[in-house]
């Protein structure tokens, strides 16, 4: 049920885990969701897409942390902005990803390609070279709430918690 533009059972799963962890209320959460490096391939936006356009309606505080040129679509972008307001909530966007983590009860790391970077496979990678720092490591997760998540959208490997 993925597309180029959302992916619903991938954020309603996040937002199910989300739940068990914080209950039901999640007014006045945060989620840091935030473009990560990766040497792979250039990956799809739609998970990013999904997560800022959902947690609002469910009162959670959004965060957008990416460098200049992985900027997400207009569209999702502009939703995301007209859900929060009517639901109470933020969304942010932001270029410093220790901010965005700064106190944050969820951390989403994911990578996602440049729309500009498609057409040049050679671009995509010295970008991504670029900002081999924009990682969620115990550093950054120091910076969260004492009590935050780590979450990604792949499937566990090893031991949680």
């Amino acid at each position: 049920m993925q597309c180029d533009v959302d992916h619903p059972f991938q954020t309603l799963a996040d937002l199910m885990t989300i739940r068990e962890e914080f209950g039901k209320n999640l007014r006045g959460r945060k989620i840091a969701v935030t473009w990560a490096y990766a040497p792979s391939y250039a990956k799809p936006m739609s998970v990013p897409q999904g997560l800022i356009t959902l947690m609002p309606r469910f009162g959670v505080d959004v965060v957008l942390a990416h460098p200049p040129e992985w900027k997400l679509m207009k569209e999702p972008m502009a939703f995301a902005r007209a859900q929060a307001q009517p639901h109470g909530t933020s969304f942010e966007v932001t270029d410093d990803m220790d901010a965005a983590c700064r106190d944050a009860d969820i951390i989403y790391a994911k990578s996602w390609a440049s729309r500009n970077c498609f057409t040049s496979p050679r671009r995509r990678s010295d970008s991504r070279k670029r900002h081999t720092d924009w990682i969620c490591d115990e550093r950054r997760m120091k910076l969260a709430k004492k009590d935050a998540i780590y979450m990604h959208c792949l499937p566990p490997t090893g031991t949680t918690r």
